[in-house]
């Protein structure tokens, strides 16, 4: 018999997590976050910390897939909601630069959904038209 339970270790894999994200040691805090999740499928703060890596690694498409389980989980959770927005406008600037304004225009509109009032997006759609 274990003297921890697996329910009482994600607490303490998010905190690792955390504190390897803050040394910049971002394959450790991954792993650390991955294990959280892998013991509840929707520990929120957890999944928002992933895409927080997948975006400042250039990697949107799975930022933006974290955010979202993120938001399935708790809809309300503004810090996802923000981070979201900014990882669609990213990907909205992305996707215009390769010459797909449509689907430029379709994350800005997606961005501002999820945080009405983020500025970057605003602008970014205004340069659309």
């Amino acid at each position: 018999m274990s003297l921890v339970s697996v329910s009482s270790t994600r607490p303490a894999h998010f905190n690792l997590g955390v504190v390897y994200s803050e040394r910049r040691e971002f394959d450790l805090a991954m792993t650390h976050y991955q294990l959280a999740v892998a013991r509840n499928p929707t520990y929120v703060e957890a999944l928002c910390n992933i895409g927080v890596i997948y975006k400042n690694s250039g990697e949107l498409r799975l930022s933006i897939e974290y955010y979202e389980r993120a938001l399935r989980a708790n809809p309300n959770f503004s810090i996802a909601q923000s981070n979201l927005s900014i990882a669609m406008t990213d990907m909205g600037t992305a996707v215009k630069n390769e010459g797909r304004l449509e689907e430029g225009i379709s994350y800005y509109k997606r961005a501002l959904h999820h945080h009405s009032r983020y500025p970057a997006a605003w602008y970014n759609l205004g340069q659309c038209k």
